[in-house]
């Protein structure tokens, strides 16, 4: 989109805050640390989708899953210090 004919014609691609849009966007590190976030948050947000479903699980499966989900974080974390 950023690089089409079509959006370096538009309003908002002139404004300041469509020129830093751009910028963000086309920035390859932008992509590689919104991966970098999505891969942590993952971990969390099934965790929220398993205590907010309509079918309540047992306690012990919930705690099972935070646990689960505290060792994927960290195993995230160190491989992101090691590199």
């Amino acid at each position: 989109m950023f690089t089409s004919h079509e959006w370096k014609f538009r309003k908002f691609a002139k404004t300041n805050y469509g020129k830093m849009v751009e910028d963000v966007v086309l920035d390859k590190h932008f992509f590689e640390e919104y991966h970098n976030l999505f891969e942590g948050c993952m971990p969390l947000i099934e965790e929220l989708r398993l205590v907010n479903s309509d079918q309540k699980p047992a306690m012990g499966f919930i705690y099972e899953a935070m646990n689960q989900a505290k060792e994927t974080l960290q195993g995230h974390h160190e491989i992101e210090t090691n590199i």
